[in-house]
């Protein structure tokens, strides 16, 4: 098993609310392809 640990779409070294803030936004925009808050690595910005 492995995991990789992501959420930090900031990228300021902690999650909190901005960074689900970025992704609620994109996720609002259908925003795709290669972004920082697709977290999940699947080119869709989803929350």
């Amino acid at each position: 098993m492995w995991c990789i640990y992501s959420g930090d779409t900031m990228k300021d070294g902690v999650i909190d609310g901005t960074d689900l803030g970025q992704a609620n936004n994109d996720a609002s925009n259908y925003f795709t392809g290669y972004v920082r808050s697709d977290v999940n690595g699947d080119r869709i910005v989803d929350d």
